[in-house]
């Protein structure tokens, strides 16, 4: 696999994992608004993907990219497969950074040498800046009130998942030398620096020396068995009748 390829599976695979995840808070989320936008999203992220598997034509279908593989040839961040708790102040402090690195990552992207992914970056940024904002307002609004104990409980549990979206590969230094993508050490300080101002913002603390190592491997095919249930959901149609025409 060469190295944008590698990307663009990071990409697609954050995204189609993460829009799934967030889809399962339809109907369960803890206001009405909160369970339309949260829908919303989940869709948004869903075609996102589908855009970045369109980028690999030489390599299959979106469908088949999507559905096709085994949990070991996903690229996805573990942080995104994990499966989802009861708790949604854990959900939404996931969503913010996710959705902040996200913006990190796509804002760079604008600028790539890859052009087809610069203008891709261009569209979905007009789309996640909307994500980004919602994340940023339900954080600093509950970090601000009595839930803000709640929210920094679920910070501290999720802070060092985040940290691993930033994990090293092989392909890392080739993206930064072709001007495909800065290194990610670099979109990590970044991402590290918006945070902190919304966590600021919000009464939040972000913890002290977070040990990402436990959330790492997703980005080499290792992931948990929360990845392995996820995707035996999302193909149970698909496997019902593989020949079948849509």
């Amino acid at each position: 696999m060469n190295a944008v390829h590698e990307l663009l599976f990071r990409l697609a695979d954050d995204d189609l994992v993460a829009g799934h995840r967030a889809s399962e808070w339809t109907g369960l989320a803890p206001i009405l608004e909160e369970d339309i936008a949260g829908a919303s999203m989940a869709q948004d992220q869903i075609g996102h993907a589908q855009s970045y598997y369109e980028l690999m034509p030489e390599l299959g279908t979106p469908d088949a990219l999507a559905f096709g593989r085994k949990a070991t040839e996903f690229r996805n961040a573990r942080m995104v497969e994990y499966a989802n708790t009861e708790d949604y102040a854990l959900r939404l402090v996931r969503h913010w950074l996710y959705d902040t690195a996200k913006a990190v990552r796509l804002k760079h992207l604008t600028r790539s040498s890859h052009e087809a992914l610069a203008r891709l970056a261009v569209r979905i940024g007009r789309e996640h800046k909307y994500h980004l904002a919602h994340a940023e307002t339900m954080i600093t609004k509950l970090g601000q009130s009595p839930a803000n104990e709640r929210i920094q409980t679920a910070l501290n549990q999720a802070f060092a998942e985040a940290l691993a979206l930033f994990e090293i590969t092989p392909a890392t230094e080739a993206l930064v030398q072709t001007g495909v993508m800065p290194h990610e050490n670099d979109l990590k300080n970044e991402w590290l620096e918006n945070v902190g101002a919304t966590a600021r913002k919000a009464g939040l603390v972000l913890p002290e020396n977070p040990d990402p190592t436990p959330h790492l491997g997703g980005r080499f095919g290792h992931h948990s068995e929360d990845l392995e249930q996820l995707i035996d959901e999302m193909t149970e149609v698909l496997r019902s009748d593989p020949q079948a025409v849509w």
